[in-house]
C-alpha cells in the first residue's frame, strides 16, 4: 500500500503518492491501494477529497496580512459536507519571509470560510489545522464567524493579535450561540496536540517558526494567557490545556472554546480513510516525507502510519529526503525501515529531481537493490 504524503514545499500528497505507484510498479510488485494521508496540515484537501468524494471550489476570502486571496476548499453541497485546510486560507506559506509579521497575522479567513460554508447549508466540516501563520489564539476566526453568520460589517478592518493585545475581545457567548443554532458539526484534525500555553505551547514553541524575536515571544505568551482567562471569563470553560489548543497558532483553542474537539490530526485521517480495514489487506506500507528526524517521531502522519502498520504485522517503509541517524535508529528498533531518496539533490534541482528519485527508490527498494 501507498501512502502519499506531503513532502513540504516540493510534493503534494498526491504527486508524491504517484511517485511510488510507479516504483511500485517499476519493481514488479502488485499494488493493493494507494492514499493520500495528512496530519492536519499540508495535504488535508487531498485527503478529504479522496476520502469524503468532495469537489474544489474557490472562494475569495481575508488572507492572513489582511489582503483578500482566492482560496481552495471542498464541499459537496447537496451532502451539506465540506473541508478546510487552514494553511491554505491564512498559511505561513502564503506570507513572504520578507513581510511576515507576527503581531498583525491573523486566522480571520479561517472563520470567513466556515461561515460560508454554513450559509450555504453545509452541515459538517471537517477542518485541517497546520501551517497557520498567525498566533492570535483563533480570535480572528471568532470575529469573522460572528460576523459572516449575522451578516453584519467588520468592527475592525483588519482583526489580529495587536486587536487581542488591546483587550479588543470576540463575543464568544454570541458567536458560540450563533453556530450551534445552524447545528454545524466541526471536525477538527490538529497537526500537533501540544497546549495553548508554557514551553510546548503555541507563542513559545512555534511563533519563532514564524518569524517572532525572542522579546516578542514572551509578549505573545502573556497575550495568550489574557485571552485564556478572558475565555474563562466569558464561557466558565477553560480549554488552554486541552491536548491540539496550541495547534495553528492557537486556533484549536478557539474552535475547543465553541465546543469542538482538536484531535489527533494523524489519527483522525486514519479512521476517516479506513486505514485498519485496508492495512489487512497488504503486505507492507510505504510512506514518505522530505526529512525523517526526531520530530517525525512525535506524531507524524507517516511514522504514525507506519506503526499502525507494525502493529497490523506488516512491513513498514518510510521514503524521506534526507534522515537523521537517531531518528533512524529508533525506527530500526521498531522494526521501520528509513530509506533516502534525495540527501544528494543539489537545493536548485530539488524540486525538479526529486519525483524521479523517489520512484527510482521504490523500484530499487522492492528489487532488494537499496
Amino acid at each position: 500500500m501507498c501512502l502519499g504524503h506531503a513532502i513540504k514545499e516540493i510534493m503534494t500528497p498526491r504527486l508524491a503518492r504517484t511517485a511510488m505507484e510507479l516504483g511500485v510498479r517499476l519493481g514488479g510488485a502488485r499494488l493493493t491501494e494507494s492514499l493520500c494521508i495528512s496530519d492536519g496540515g499540508d495535504g488535508f484537501l487531498e485527503v478529504c477529497q479522496q476520502a469524503l468524494g468532495l469537489t474544489t471550489i474557490e472562494m475569495v476570502v481575508t488572507g492572513p496580512l489582511g489582503r483578500m486571496v482566492v482560496v481552495p476548499v471542498a464541499v459537496d453541497l447537496e451532502r451539506g459536507v465540506g473541508a478546510i485546510e487552514m494553511a491554505r486560507v491564512c498559511g505561513l506559506s502564503m506570507v513572504p519571509a520578507s513581510q511576515r509579521d507576527i503581531f498583525h497575522a491573523s486566522s480571520g479567513g479561517l472563520g470567513e470560510v466556515i461561515a460560508r460554508m454554513v450559509t450555504r447549508g453545509v452541515q459538517e466540516i471537517h477542518i485541517g489545522l497546520g501551517g497557520s501563520a498567525s498566533c492570535d489564539g483563533g480570535a480572528g476566526l471568532l470575529i469573522r464567524l460572528e460576523e459572516g453568520l449575522t451578516g453584519t460589517s467588520s468592527r475592525f478592518p483588519h482583526y489580529s493579535t495587536a486587536n487581542l493585545a488591546e483587550r479588543q475581545w470576540p463575543d464568544l457567548i454570541s458567536v458560540k450561540g450563533r453556530l450551534a443554532a445552524t447545528g454545524v458539526r466541526l471536525f477538527v484534525y490538529a497537526d500537533v496536540q501540544t497546549p495553548l500555553l508554557g514551553p510546548n505551547g503555541t507563542a513559545r514553541f512555534f511563533s519563532p517558526q514564524k518569524g517572532a524575536t525572542p522579546d516578542e515571544v514572551e509578549i505573545l505568551e502573556s497575550i495568550m494567557a489574557q485571552w485564556a482567562d478572558e475565555v474563562r471569563r466569558q464561557l466558565g470553560s477553560d480549554p488552554r490545556d486541552l491536548p491540539g489548543a496550541g495547534a495553528a497558532g492557537g486556533v484549536g483553542f478557539a474552535l475547543a472554546a465553541l465546543g469542538a474537539t482538536p484531535g489527533d490530526g494523524a489519527s483522525r485521517v486514519f479512521k476517516l480513510i479506513g486505514l485498519d480495514r485496508r492495512l489487512a489487506e497488504s503486505d507492507a506500507v510505504l510512506t514518505c516525507e522530505g526529512r525523517f528526524d526526531r520530530s517525525s517521531i512525535t506524531g507524524k502522519a507517516p511514522w504514525k502510519a507506519a506503526l499502525a502498520a507494525r502493529e497490523a504485522g506488516r512491513g513498514a517503509i518510510i521514503l524521506c529526503g534526507v534522515a537523521d541517524p537517531a531518528a533512524v535508529a529508533e525506527a530500526n528498533s521498531k522494526r521501520i525501515r528509513i530509506v533516502e531518496f534525495g540527501r544528494n539533490i543539489p537545493e536548485a534541482r530539488r524540486s525538479a529531481e526529486s519525483f524521479t528519485r523517489l520512484s527510482e527508490t521504490v523500484r530499487l527498494v522492492l528489487r532488494g537493490l537499496a
